[in-house]
């Protein structure tokens, strides 16, 4: 795909937000190729953040079960520099390729609170903030072993 191939939305664009968090973001996206520069520098997105219930698990099975129809309602973004990426949502085409750990569905059974849980753990630090500013792990470094 045109991630792989070096063809980054981003490569030659600058960012506009210039703290010490999207330093230390630009500097781990790197880390894993082009498609972080694509995914700060190119893309937009829409965060929805739903209240707690009691029935938790229910709630985060119907979240999960309509993240396919979220991700079709803002498919349609083909091109990339003006060109077509050969992908109908070139966002989720960036975001896949970004960093699994971080990025891939999170597969759900009947207790998704602790697949959740397991989930988050097992993902690596980005950055850590300090008095300084952020920085970012010399090696790989999960939440669960830096917590």
């Amino acid at each position: 795909g045109w991630v792989a191939s070096g063809r980054a939305a981003g490569a030659a664009r600058q960012g506009i937000l210039r703290g010490p968090g999207y330093q230390a973001m630009d500097e781990y996206f790197a880390r894993h190729g082009c498609a972080g520069a694509s995914r700060m520098c190119s893309t937009a997105s829409m965060q929805v953040n739903v209240g707690f219930r009691e029935d938790f698990d229910s709630q985060w099975t119907l979240a999960h079960d309509i993240a396919p129809f979220l991700g079709a309602i803002f498919a349609h973004s083909p091109l990339v520099a003006g060109r077509p990426s050969g992908w109908q949502s070139t966002r989720l085409a960036v975001w896949s390729a970004l960093d699994p750990a971080r990025t891939r569905p999170v597969a759900t059974k009947s207790d998704a609170r602790n697949d959740w849980t397991r989930y988050a753990l097992d993902a690596p630090v980005m950055l850590i903030r300090n008095p300084d500013g952020c920085v970012v792990p010399e090696q790989s470094l999960t939440l669960r072993r830096w917590i």
